[in-house]
């Protein structure tokens, strides 16, 4: 692996899932620190020649960039063998914010869990 891209759980190809967890943390002046998850959907555009992602296009939309260094950013693959990449757009992209149902934003999901779970019926 790279030392100037994420960390990339699994080797990358092409057309691949991937699942983009980003763990930030909130700080307020008296106040303990809370930690934060999210994790955004993608779809791998390109590779390096040792498989790590480098670039991904989001499931609803936008393009990620991958390989500036983030240590906050973790990159898990999902082979596009293994997961029906049709569906899962279609609900992923069906998704809203419960207190904005007509917006055009995907909420992104709260743990690595949450997309786990959401994944599940998709595999084949």
């Amino acid at each position: 692996m790279s030392t100037t891209t994420a960390r990339v759980t699994g080797e990358a190809r092409r057309g691949d899932l991937v699942a983009v967890v980003i763990t930030s943390h909130d700080y307020v002046i008296g106040q303990c620190a809370t930690e934060r998850t999210s994790v955004s959907l993608a779809v791998v555009t390109s590779v390096t020649r040792l498989g790590v992602a480098k670039t991904a296009t989001r499931v609803d939309g936008g393009t990620l960039d991958l390989t500036r260094p983030d240590a906050r950013r973790r990159v898990l693959v999902v082979p596009r063998e293994s997961i029906d990449l049709d569906a899962v757009s279609a609900a992923y992209n069906a998704r809203r914010y419960p207190s904005a149902p007509h917006s055009t934003m995907v909420p992104p999901f709260d743990s690595a869990d949450e997309a786990r779970t959401f994944l599940t019926p998709f595999r084949t």
